[in-house]
This record gives structure tokens, sequence and C-alpha cells, in this order.
């Protein structure tokens, strides 16, 4: 039996989804659950933001990925992966191995992995640095992408601010 944190967590969770996949429809082929949501939607769209849609085999982390090069040109990205159910975190930078992830579902304790290291001194910009083995796994555990061919990743760029191949290479 839920407590009620728990049944609370997953109405927001499931409103969260809602948000989500209506926006993700708005972008791909202009379509809104709501017409209150379409509104807001067409104003979001009016932002300075290029999006990019990966799926299957162009979703994974590594040196070739577009998920990393569009982390090193200031851009986000938004991923589909296994947390106990289908669930999308933001993707905000990229070390050399790791991505610093933003889950708006956080858990200090969600996951005992070692790779999987919790942040807790700057919460506007993430909440976990996670190594890119773990995203790239195939399984169902934490933080996996699961099968390649279920894959799903939209990447965000501020086109106003967006670094170029010459200006990203400059500043490294």
């Amino acid at each position: 039996e839920l407590t009620a944190e728990e049944m609370e967590s997953a109405r927001n969770r499931a409103k969260h989804e809602y948000f989500a996949r209506g926006f993700e429809a708005y972008l791909l082929e202009g379509t809104a659950p709501t017409s209150s949501l379409k509104k807001l939607f067409s104003q979001m769209k009016k932002w300075p933001v290029r999006c990019e849609v990966l799926t299957a085999d162009e979703v994974y982390l590594g040196q070739s990925s577009r998920i990393i090069a569009a982390l090193q040109q200031g851009g986000a990205a938004v991923v589909l992966l296994h947390l106990d159910c289908e669930h999308y975190v933001l993707l905000t930078g990229a070390g050399e191995d790791t991505v610093d992830v933003f889950d708006p579902y956080y858990w200090p304790d969600a996951c005992h992995d070692p790779r999987v290291q919790p942040v807790h001194d700057q919460p506007t910009r993430m909440n976990r640095r996670i190594h890119w083995d773990v995203f790239n796994t195939e399984g169902m555990g934490h933080y996996n992408m699961g099968v390649k061919a279920k894959r799903e990743c939209v990447l965000l760029f501020n086109t106003a601010t967006r670094q170029d191949g010459e200006t990203l290479e400059y500043s490294i």
C-alpha cells in the first residue's frame, strides 16, 4: 500500500510526463492535448531554442556522440531512460567520461552504483554526475537508456548563445 507521499509523487510524475509528451508532440507534429497547452506551447516555440530529435542508434554517449557534442556546445539534452519506470532527465554538461544530470525526481539514495554520484552543491545545474557506460547499458537498471531501438533524446540549443565548432575549439 502506498503512503500519501508516494501517491502524491506518482500524481506529480504523471503530470510532468503528460506535459513533456504534449510539448514533444507539439514540436514534432504541431498538436497539443488541450487548447490552453497549445497556446502555451506556441509561446514557448518563440523562444530562441533549436531542437533536434535523436532516436535508436543515434542515442548513446561517447566521443563521437551528437549528445556529447551538443553538451560541449553549451546545449542540453533530454533523455529517456529507466529509473523504476520510463523517466526523462536533463543532461547539462559533459566531462571526460561522465555527464552532468538534472533528475527532476531526485532521490538522494535512489542508486547505490558508484558510477552514479549525487551532487548536492549545484541545484540549478545538476544533482547527479553519471558515467557514460551507465547510460549506454541496454538493461533496465537505474539510469540505463535500455535497448537501442527504443531510445529517445531531444537536443536543445539556445540559438543566441550556441557555440559553433570554431568557438568551441578556441575555448578548449
